[in-house]
C-alpha cells in the first residue's frame, strides 16, 4: 500500500475521495439518463420508419397538400355560407320594415277615412261648412288604441289632452256642437249667427264654461 506524503491528515483523504466518489456516481446518473433518452427517442424514430415502411415520400407530400386544400376550401365555404346567411338575414329584415311600413300606410289610409267620415257625418248634423270647417275639427281629432288594440277617435285640446263632455270622452259630434256654439265659428254653421252664448262646462276645468272658441284658439 502506498504511503501517503508527508503532512497529510486521513479526515483530508476521506472527504477528497467522498467528493470524487459523488461527482463520478452524478456523471454516471447523468450519462445513464441520456442514454435513456437517446433510446427512447431511437425508439420513435424506428416507429415513424415503421409507419412510412411502403409510402412514396413524393405521394405523401401531394396527400398533406391536398388535404390542406380541402381545409382551406371547407373554410372559405364556410365563410361564403356566413356571409350568404347574413344576407338572408338583412333581406328578411327588410321584407319585414317594408311590409310593416305598407302595413302603417294602409292603417294612416284608413284612419283617415274613418276620421273624414266622422267629420262629414257631424258637420251635415249641425250643419256646418266643411269648407271652412273641416280641417279645424281634424285638428282635434286623434287616432289611439285602447286596451284591446282597437284604434278610436278621439277629441283633444290645443295641447293634445283628451277631452270630456259630462263625464264621457267627447265624440266628434260634442265638439261640432261646441263649435257652432262658439262667437268665433257660430258664423259657419247654416241658420245661426254670432250668438255669443256660453260653452258647455267641462270637467275638470274647474267648473267654470270655457270662454266662446278658446278650445280652438
Amino acid at each position: 500500500m502506498a504511503e501517503l506524503p508527508e503532512g497529510t491528515k486521513l479526515e483530508e483523504t476521506e472527504e477528497f475521495l467522498n467528493a470524487v466518489t459523488t461527482a463520478v456516481a452524478e456523471q454516471v446518473t447523468g450519462l445513464k439518463a441520456k442514454n435513456e433518452e437517446l433510446h427512447g427517442k431511437n425508439k420513435s424514430l424506428r416507429e415513424a420508419a415503421d409507419a412510412l415502411e411502403g409510402v412514396d415520400p413524393k405521394r405523401y407530400k401531394e396527400l398533406i397538400a391536398a388535404e390542406q386544400k380541402r381545409e382551406e376550401e371547407t373554410a372559405k365555404r364556410k365563410g361564403d355560407w356566413e356571409q350568404r346567411e347574413r344576407q338572408l338575414t338583412k333581406k328578411h329584415e327588410d321584407a319585414l320594415a317594408e311590409a310593416k311600413s305598407k302595413e302603417d300606410g294602409l292603417n294612416r289610409q284608413l284612419e283617415g277615412v274613418h276620421v273624414g267620415r266622422q267629420i262629414t257625418e257631424a258637420l251635415a248634423e249641425h250643419k256646418g261648412d266643411p269648407v271652412l270647417l273641416t280641417h279645424l275639427v281634424r285638428e282635434r281629432l286623434q287616432v289611439v288604441a285602447d286596451d284591446s288594440g282597437e284604434r278610436r277617435v278621439i277629441v283633444v285640446d290645443k295641447d293634445g289632452d283628451k277631452r270630456h263632455h259630462d263625464g264621457a270622452p267627447m265624440t266628434t259630434s260634442q265638439l261640432v256642437a261646441e263649435m257652432k256654439e262658439s262667437e268665433k265659428y257660430g258664423k259657419a254653421f247654416e241658420g245661426t249667427g254670432s250668438s255669443g252664448s256660453a260653452l258647455p262646462v267641462e270637467p275638470g276645468k274647474g267648473g267654470k264654461p270655457a270662454e266662446a272658441g278658446a278650445q280652438f284658439i
